[in-house]
C-alpha cells in the first residue's frame, strides 16, 4: 500500500474521521482517475501523476498524455 505522500494529489479522494483518525482515500478504479484527469486544468498535477505512479493503468496514462497535449496547446 502506498503511503500519502506517495499518491498523486490528484488520485486523493476525500478525508474522512474514523476512530478520532484521518483517514485519506484515494480513487484506485480506472473510470474515477480518467474523471479526475478529465476534470484536471493543471498540467503540473498531471505531470506529478506520471512521475509518482509509473505502474498505473495504460488507459489512464494515455489519457493523461492526451490530457498534458491538450492544455500545452490551449496555452
Amino acid at each position: 500500500m502506498r503511503s500519502r505522500s506517495e499518491t498523486p494529489a490528484l488520485f486523493r479522494g476525500p478525508v474522512y474521521e474514523f476512530d478520532g483518525r484521518h483517514v485519506q482515500t484515494c480513487h484506485c478504479a480506472a473510470d474515477d482517475r480518467l474523471r479526475a484527469v478529465a476534470a484536471c486544468t493543471e498540467p503540473a498535477l498531471l505531470r506529478e501523476c506520471l512521475d509518482l505512479a509509473p505502474d498505473m493503468q495504460k488507459t489512464v496514462r494515455a489519457a493523461i498524455e492526451r490530457r498534458l497535449r491538450k492544455l500545452e496547446r490551449a496555452q
